[in-house]
């Protein structure tokens, strides 16, 4: 597990929260998309991700290379992306990012999956002591 990787993406989660961007919206119903309601664009907390600049520099990337945008990470994509990346396994990966591990109200709740990440980040530390 990239502790640093999540505990920086978990900070941004919450500014998001703090001080949202008004064309871009939390949704963890799709990693990027544009939005036809407000010509903005939506993005869950793996392509809120994709735009932190570290993460960019260390080649987290959104790629429109198939009828959806997708996070992409050195040879992987999807969720093998994000599971290279964070260096999770892929039942941790849909705990901490699908949709469907939350309950419908917590949909836009960047600051849930915040806390949901830093509760993982310290049951790990707790393991490795």
């Amino acid at each position: 597990m990239f502790v640093r990787r999540l505990e920086k993406l978990a900070d941004h989660l919450e500014t998001v929260a703090r001080q949202p961007k008004p064309e871009r919206v939390f949704d963890l119903a799709s990693w990027f998309g544009r939005d036809p309601y407000t010509c903005g664009t939506r993005a869950c907390a793996v392509g809120e991700a994709c735009f932190i600049p570290e993460f960019k520099k260390a080649g987290l990337r959104l790629t429109e290379d198939t009828p959806f945008i997708v996070p992409t990470y050195k040879d992987s994509d999807n969720w093998d992306a994000v599971c290279a990346f964070f260096g999770i396994k892929l039942p941790t990966a849909i705990r901490l990012f699908n949709m469907y591990s939350y309950p419908d109200e917590a949909r836009n709740d960047s600051e849930r999956v915040a806390y949901r990440i830093r509760n993982t980040v310290k049951r790990y530390r707790a393991r490795r002591r």
